[in-house]
């Protein structure tokens, strides 16, 4: 639980204090300074899917399934040479070099992408 001291100027809605967890204890008679106490945020999920754009995304889960580049691009209405492209800077992105790759690094659990992602190409 995090603290930290505050001397709002306004009162802080209900709605925020209950999205954030926020619970204030008042620390002088005259309400001008608080102690607010900030229940923790649940850990984020890292997925390789978020360090693509949504269009390379979406052709990555279909190659990932085993789908062709000429399927893909049928069922996104895209070009194969579009498919392709995005396909690419995905691998790139990714450091990955081939689709059985691809599909083993999106089939691994949360804690193994950490290191598979700090191998990736963008780290010196």
């Amino acid at each position: 639980m995090a603290h930290v001291f505050a001397s709002p100027q306004r009162r802080l809605s209900p709605s925020l204090r209950a999205q954030f967890g926020l619970t204030a204890t008042r620390l002088d008679g005259a309400g001008h300074l608080y102690l607010l106490h900030l229940a923790p945020l649940p850990p984020l999920t890292l997925t390789p899917l978020a360090l693509l754009t949504p269009p390379q995304s979406e052709v990555v889960e279909f190659a990932a399934a085993g789908a062709t580049v000429a399927e893909v691009a049928t069922a996104l209405d895209r070009s194969p040479a579009t498919v392709r492209t995005h396909l690419r800077a995905a691998y790139r992105v990714l450091g990955v070099a081939n689709r059985v790759e691809l599909a083993e690094l999106l089939a691994a659990p949360p804690e193994d992408l950490i290191d598979t992602l700090e191998r990736g190409p963008w780290c010196g």
